[in-house]
Parts: C-alpha cells; structure tokens; sequence
C-alpha cells in the first residue's frame, strides 16, 4: 500500500509545443499535484528540436521553483511552473515553465497568454533575448497514466498489517479486563 502511494506522488506529463515561427519543442515533465486540477512541475527536460535561432535549440532542465511566481537566475523572467490539466486552454499561466541549457548559458520561458496562444522567449547572457515568440501555437500536454499496483502487491500490504491488528485487539482485550 505504501508503493502505491508513492508511486502517486508525483505524475509525469509529454508537453508538445510548435509555433509558426518555426520553433518546436518536446518535453517530459515531473510534477507533484497542488489541487484544483493544478500541478508544479518539479523536475523534466524540454527539448527544443527546431527554432528560428538556431542557437536555442538543445536540451533544457526546468528550473525548480514555484508555485509562488519566482525570477529566473539571471532576472530575464518570472515563472512559477505551474500546470494547469486537464482540459485547460492555455494549461500555462502567464508565467509558465522555467527551463536552463546550462552548456549555452540560456534561459527558457514557455507561458501561456489565452486560448492557443502562448509565447516563447529564450535570453541568454551577453547577448539578451535570443528569441521571442507571441501568438498562436500548436500545444498539447498530457498525462502518462499512473502506474497501478498489481493485486499481488496490494495483498502483501494488507498481509504485513495484519500484525498491527492483532496486536490492537490483543492491547483492547487488556485494557477491557483491567
């Protein structure tokens, strides 16, 4: 029982991004639910597989923080990573994803404006925003199903408690005759 809780802790979700200007973008995220069809991505890596830089594309880790809105390392933006699923158009707020390529020293930032349509900026140091990319884009996040416990696993839990129940009623029956 103590493996199945654990093992819903935490949800990971496939985010798919691409946008006219030729930039798209693929992404596993990890994220701990916050209630209210609302999630903090923890952990993941956002892949930037085409851009109209060719400088921002690379692998990025998402930088941790949130739910409360928080500047980048560099102060080129305000993120909370904050996800908003399921059914939800745009699943970003105006604040969005924070995501760094450390190799290229480069700050990514994916937030959502309203209905598909969402922006894209990349800043990177000593040369400042290196792209940037407001309006409607194509965009999908979704959830990879939980893993559920097999029924083998579920009766060893209830097995490994029946020891603490035993002992509860042994402790009652003590009580009750003193």
């Amino acid at each position: 029982m103590v493996i199945a809780a654990q093992a819903r802790a935490s949800i990971t979700f496939d985010l798919e991004y691409s946008d006219p200007a030729g930039n798209v973008a693929h992404g596993q995220l990890i994220a701990t639910a916050l209630g209210n069809d609302q999630y903090l991505a923890t952990s993941g890596t956002l892949d930037v597989t085409a851009s109209s830089n060719p400088g921002v594309v690379g692998s990025y880790s998402i930088v941790a923080g949130g739910p409360a809105a928080f500047y980048s390392p560099a102060g080129a933006f305000i993120a909370d990573n904050v996800l908003y699923y399921p059914n939800q158009d745009p699943y970003l707020d105006v604040y969005g994803l924070l995501a760094f390529q450390s190799a290229a020293g480069v700050e990514l930032n994916l937030w959502g404006n309203g209905p598909g349509n969402y922006s894209l900026y990349a800043w990177q140091a000593g040369n400042g925003y290196i792209l940037s990319f407001n309006g409607s884009a194509t965009t999908s996040l979704a959830a990879d199903p939980l893993p559920v416990p097999e029924p083998t696993t579920i009766i060893a839990g209830a097995l490994l408690l029946l020891p603490f129940g035993t002992n509860a009623i042994r402790f009652l029956r003590r009580n009750r005759a003193a």
